[in-house]
């Protein structure tokens, strides 16, 4: 049972993880379009 909450924890982790680089990656993103737009 404690194995099962230490993967789901872990797995959530990566999950946060890959999101927030997604954030700042699609964050990055837009703030060269603006640039560029401007």
């Amino acid at each position: 049972m404690k194995s099962l909450y230490i993967k789901t924890k872990t797995l959530l982790h990566i999950l946060f993880y890959i999101k927030r680089n997604l954030k700042i990656g699609f964050g990055t993103a837009l703030a060269k379009t603006d640039l560029l737009n401007f």
